[in-house]
C-alpha cells in the first residue's frame, strides 16, 4: 500500500505538468480591438483552436513547454514560447495590404478551387443525406453577466482601460461583504436551461424529436427549451443556415464564390486529418445576408471538419458566434456532434450602483451548448414512425430525478449552475415566476388564463365602420378544467349600430393535438356581406387590419354542428350542418317579393392540405413549425337544401385558396394567393361574392395584405370570382447602408368576377369585374424605427379597364406598421 501512495504521489505533478491551461485575448495593434477567429495552435502538434468574438481563446498545451502560434488573416503571424499556465494578451499587426488584395495572386484563388470542391461533394457529406439516424442530445443553455462588457459610468472614475485600477477596484471590492452582485458576478448565472432530447430521421425529411427532460432554472414545470435547432441549423451544408432564427446564404451553396470572399488561412492537423482552414466574408458590393467565420475543409475528401458563424451588428453592438464540430463515425460519415453559440447583447445592460464604488453597468452574455451523443446510422424506421407532430415532450420530462440527470449529462454541472438552481429556483418559487411567465402564453394564445377559464384578448375591444367600437367579454374553459373538452361563450355590443351580440360553443377533442373533434355553437353577430373565406383558414393579425375599414355588414343568426379530423398526414376534413338566418341592414332587396331577411339550411364539408406540415408543441398546445417554403390549399363545398326548416334557398356554392411560400435564390420571398368562388342558384347577394377591398378614406389608411389596396368597398361583386395576389420580399437586399436597412416588397394583384343573373337583385348597385381589375405597388417597410415598431410606407397605382381618367384618383397612399425583433 505504501508503495502505491509512493507511486501516485509521483504522478500526480506529472498530471498537473500534463494539464498546462494557457488562456487570454487577441488584439489588433493599432486600434486596440479585439479579433475573433484568430487560429490559435501549438506548433508541430494537433493541439489547436480559435478566439471567440470577443478576441478570447483557451488552449491546454501537451507539455510545460510549448510554442503557440496566432494566425489570421489580413495579419503578420506571431508565435510566442509558452512555459508554465498563464493568462497572455498578444496584438497582431496588420498587415499593410488590405484584405480584398490578398488574393491577387498569380492564377486562381486556391481557397476558391477548394471551395468549388466541397460544393461538389456536398451530397456526399450531408448528413441529412443519410438514410437513417437517430442520436440523443444534451443542450444547456446559459444566461450570465460579461464581466468583460463593464460600463464606465458617470459617477465611476475608474479608467476601465487601466488593469492596475480595475485590479485595485477588486481588491477593495473583495474586502467587503459580498454582496449580491458579487455573487452574480463570480458565483453563479442568471439562467439556466436544461433538457435532454431523443431523436430520430428517415430521409426525406421525415423527423421526430421528444424532449426526455426539461429544467429551467425558477420553474418547476415549464414545457419551454432553447434547442440546438432554434439557434442554428443541424449542418452547414443547408443552402441557408438559421441564426437565432434568421436565415443567411451559406458559404456551402453553389455559386458561393461570387457571393463570399474565401482566404486559405492555414493547414492544421485535427484529429490525426489535415484540414485546410478557409476564412470567409461577404465580398463587398454584395448585398445579401451573409455570415463571416472559418471553415476546416478535410485536405482529402473535402467534407466539412468544423465550421464557425460570426454574425455582428455595428448598430447595437449586438453579436453572435456559432460553431459545429464534426465528429468521423466511419470512413465516409463526418457527422456534427457538437453545437455551440455565444450571444453579446450589447443594447441590453444590467446596472448596479453604490454609494463607493458608484454606478456600474454590465451586458448580458448567453452562451449554448448542444452535444450528441448516442448516435447511430442504422436504424429501421418505418413511415409510420413519424407523424405530424415534431417536437414534443415526454408526459414526465419536467418531472425527472437526479439519476436520469446524472446518466444523461453529457458534462457536469459546474459549481456556478448548481447555486444558480439553488437560489434562482428560491426566488421563482418566492415571486411565483412560474405565474410570471404566464405572460408568454398570453402573447402566443391571445388568451389570458385565470384559473380554468380563459379570457380571449383580442374580442375585448375592436373597431370596424359599421359597428364602430366593440366592447365585448369572450370567455371559455382551458386544459386546466379539462383537455377533452371546452366550453365558451360571448357578449360584445357595437356602439355605432347600438346592437348586442351573443354566442356560445362546446368542443368535443378526440386526439392529443385537438385536431379531432365534435363541436356544435350558436351565435347572433353581424358577418361582412359577399365574403366567403373557405373553413379552417385563420388570418393573420396583419390580415385583420382589413376589418376595420369594413362598411357594410348583414345580421346572422346560426345554429351549426360538425366534426373535424385528421383524414390523412397532411389533410384535415370538417363536416357539418348548420342553420342560417340573414338581415341585410342596407336598401338591398332580393326578388319579386323584396325579401330582406333569409333562411337557410345548409350541409357543408372542408378540406385543409398543407404537405410537409409539421406542428411542435409549444407551452400547452401545438403550432405550426415555420418553413422556408410551403403549400397551403383549402376548400369549402356548401350545399342549401329548400324546404328544409323553412329555409328558402337551394344553392351549390364552391369556395378555394391556395396559399403559396416560396425563396427565390439570393432574391427573397415570394407569397402567392390565389382565390376563387362560384355560387350555383339563384341567391341574395349575401351568398355571392364582393372582391376583398382594401381601400380607406375614411380613417387612416393602412396597407391591407392579401387584399386590394385601391379597390372600394363593394365596388365589384359576382357570382363566380378569381382573386390573384401576389407579395415579393426582397428584405434589405436591394437598400443596405450600415445604419438603414429598409424592407421592399413589390405587390401585384389581380381580380375578375362574373355576374349571371341581375333580375333579381334590387336598390343595390352590382358591378361585376368582367374586364379584370389590376393594381401593382411599392412597400417600404422600416424606413425608421422607434423602440420595437417599424414604420414604413406603401404605394399603390389601379389601371387597366376600371382604372379613372384622373391618374391621381388610382393612386392608394399608405401606412404599414411592422414589429421589430
Amino acid at each position: 500500500m505504501k508503495k502505491l501512495l509512493i507511486i501516485l504521489f509521483c504522478f500526480i505533478p506529472l498530471a498537473q505538468y500534463a494539464q498546462t491551461e494557457v488562456s487570454g485575448t487577441v488584439t489588433d495593434a493599432d486600434d486596440k480591438s479585439n479579433l475573433p477567429y484568430v487560429n490559435v495552435y501549438v506548433k508541430n502538434s494537433t493541439k489547436g483552436t480559435y478566439t471567440d468574438i470577443k478576441g478570447r481563446f483557451s488552449i491546454t498545451i501537451p507539455s510545460g513547454k510549448a510554442i503557440l502560434v496566432f494566425s489570421s488573416i489580413g495579419y503578420e503571424k506571431q508565435e510566442l514560447v509558452v512555459t508554465k499556465s498563464t493568462t497572455i494578451n498578444i496584438a497582431l499587426k496588420p498587415l499593410s495590404v488590405a484584405l480584398e488584395e490578398t488574393i491577387i495572386l498569380p492564377g486562381e484563388n486556391p481557397a476558391d478551387v477548394i471551395m468549388r470542391k466541397v460544393v461538389e461533394k456536398r451530397d456526399e457529406h450531408d448528413p441529412e443525406n443519410l438514410e437513417t439516424f437517430k442520436y440523443k442530445s444534451y443542450n444547456k443553455f446559459v444566461i450570465n453577466i460579461n464581466k468583460e462588457g463593464l460600463k464606465k459610468a458617470e459617477k465611476d472614475s475608474i479608467d476601465y482601460n487601466d488593469s492596475n485600477a480595475i485590479a485595485q477596484r477588486d481588491a477593495a471590492l473583495s474586502k467587503k461583504e459580498k454582496s449580491f452582485e458579487d455573487t452574480l458576478l463570480n458565483e453563479m448565472n442568471l439562467f439556466l436551461m436544461e433538457s435532454v432530447t431523443e431523436k430520430k430521421y428517415k430521409k426525406p425529411n421525415k423527423y421526430k424529436e421528444v424532449v426526455l427532460a426539461n429544467r429551467v432554472s425558477g420553474l418547476q414545470e415549464a414545457k419551454f427549451t432553447v434547442l440546438n435547432n432554434d439557434l442554428q441549423s443541424f449542418s452547414f451544408y443547408s443552402n441557408y443556415i438559421k441564426v437565432l432564427g434568421k436565415e443567411y446564404l451559406s458559404p456551402i451553396t453553389t455559386g458561393n464564390t461570387n457571393k463570399y470572399l474565401f482566404i486559405l488561412q492555414d493547414t492544421v492537423e485535427a484529429k490525426g486529418e489535415q484540414a485546410y482552414v478557409i476564412y470567409y466574408q461577404p465580398r463587398k458590393g454584395k448585398n445579401f445576408d451573409g455570415l463571416t467565420g472559418l471553415l476546416y475543409i478535410n485536405t482529402q475528401n473535402f467534407a466539412v471538419m468544423k465550421a464557425t458563424a460570426n454574425v455582428a451588428s455595428k448598430k447595437d453592438g449586438t453579436k453572435i458566434q456559432v460553431v459545429q464540430n464534426y465528429q468521423k463515425l466511419n470512413d465516409k460519415v463526418y457527422f456534427p456532434t457538437l453545437f455551440t453559440s455565444d450571444f453579446f447583447f450589447s443594447g441590453i445592460q444590467l446596472a448596479f450602483s453604490d454609494s463607493a464604488d458608484g454606478a456600474r453597468s454590465y451586458e448580458p452574455l448567453g452562451k449554448s451548448k448542444t452535444m450528441l451523443y448516442s448516435i447511430s446510422l442504422d436504424n429501421n424506421f418505418r413511415n409510420r414512425d413519424f407523424d405530424n407532430v415534431e417536437l414534443e415532450y415526454a408526459p414526465n420530462a419536467t418531472k425527472r430525478d437526479t439519476s436520469f440527470w446524472n446518466e444523461n449529462r453529457q458534462e457536469k454541472l459546474t459549481s456556478k449552475d448548481s447555486l444558480t438552481y439553488t437560489i434562482v429556483d428560491s426566488i421563482g418559487e418566492e415571486i411565483n415566476l412560474g405565474r410570471r411567465l404566464q405572460l408568454f402564453r398570453i402573447l402566443a394564445k391571445g388568451k389570458i388564463p385565470v384559473s380554468f377559464i380563459d379570457i380571449h384578448i383580442n374580442d375585448i375591444l375592436q373597431f370596424n365602420n359599421f359597428e364602430g367600437i366593440r366592447a365585448g367579454l369572450h370567455l371559455s374553459t382551458n386544459d386546466r378544467l379539462s383537455r377533452r373538452f371546452s366550453v365558451g361563450g360571448y357578449y360584445a355590443y357595437g356602439f355605432k349600430d347600438q346592437h348586442s351580440k351573443y354566442g356560445g360553443d362546446f368542443s368535443l377533442f378526440l386526439n392529443k393535438t385537438k385536431s379531432s373533434f365534435i363541436d356544435m355553437a350558436y351565435s347572433s353577430d353581424v358577418a361582412e356581406t359577399g365574403i366567403h373565406t373557405p373553413l379552417q383558414f385563420k388570418e393573420t393579425s396583419k390580415e385583420r387590419i382589413r376589418n376595420l375599414y369594413i362598411s357594410v355588414m348583414d345580421r346572422v343568426e346560426r345554429s351549426k354542428a360538425g366534426l373535424g379530423f385528421r383524414l390523412l398526414r397532411y389533410t384535415t376534413v370538417y363536416g357539418g350542418v348548420e342553420r342560417v338566418n340573414k338581415k341585410v341592414t342596407t336598401a338591398y332587396r332580393y326578388g319579386d317579393g323584396l325579401q330582406q331577411y333569409y333562411k337557410f339550411s345548409n350541409a357543408l364539408v372542408s378540406f385543409r392540405w398543407a404537405p410537409g406540415e409539421k406542428l411542435v408543441e409549444f407551452f400547452d398546445g401545438y403550432r405550426a413549425k415555420e418553413r422556408p417554403s410551403s403549400f397551403e390549399l383549402f376548400a369549402t363545398i356548401t350545399k342549401g337544401f329548400k324546404g328544409i326548416d323553412g329555409s328558402q334557398f337551394d344553392f351549390l356554392r364552391t369556395d378555394v385558396m391556395a396559399n403559396i411560400k416560396f425563396r427565390v435564390h439570393n432574391a427573397g420571398n415570394s407569397y402567392l394567393r390565389i382565390k376563387a368562388g362560384v355560387v350555383n342558384g339563384d341567391v341574395p347577394y349575401t351568398e355571392g361574392y364582393f372582391g376583398d377591398a382594401g381601400y380607406n378614406d375614411k380613417n387612416i389608411a393602412l396597407v391591407t395584405p392579401f387584399a386590394f389596396e385601391t379597390m372600394r368597398y363593394n365596388e365589384f361583386f359576382g357570382n363566380e370570382y378569381m382573386g390573384v395576389f401576389h407579395r415579393h420580399d426582397f428584405g434589405s437586399l436591394l437598400l443596405r447602408t450600415e445604419k438603414w436597412k429598409p424592407e421592399i416588397l413589390l405587390v401585384n394583384n389581380v381580380y375578375f368576377s362574373r355576374l349571371s343573373n341581375t333580375t333579381k337583385h334590387n336598390f343595390f348597385a352590382l358591378s361585376p369585374a368582367n374586364k379584370g381589375f389590376f393594381e401593382t405597388g411599392i412597400q417600404v417597410n422600416n424606413i425608421f424605427k422607434v423602440n420595437f415598431n417599424g414604420y414604413g410606407l406603401g404605394v399603390f397605382y389601379r389601371y387597366g379597364a376600371y382604372s379613372d381618367a384622373n391618374a391621381l384618383k388610382n393612386l392608394a397612399l399608405k401606412l404599414n406598421l411592422t414589429f421589430v425583433f
